[in-house]
């Protein structure tokens, strides 16, 4: 059973990533551009990956 706060959490990381991908389209980033920036900035290389203060760093980034 998921809860309200559960379901918040979740709308929040789906908002952070749109946000990302978002930053990445209007920077015209290709795809290893991209995934070399989210390897520099948390060593890893996909969104899906990220924990929230990660998301948040890069975020800024963009």
């Amino acid at each position: 059973m998921t809860t309200a706060t559960d379901q918040a959490a979740r709308a929040q990381r789906n908002a952070a990533i749109g946000k990302i991908k978002v930053g990445a389209k209007a920077l015209a980033l290709a795809d290893d551009s991209y995934r070399a920036l989210l390897q520099r900035l948390t060593g890893k290389t996909s969104a899906a990956e990220l924990t929230p203060a990660q998301l948040g760093r890069v975020i800024e980034e963009l």
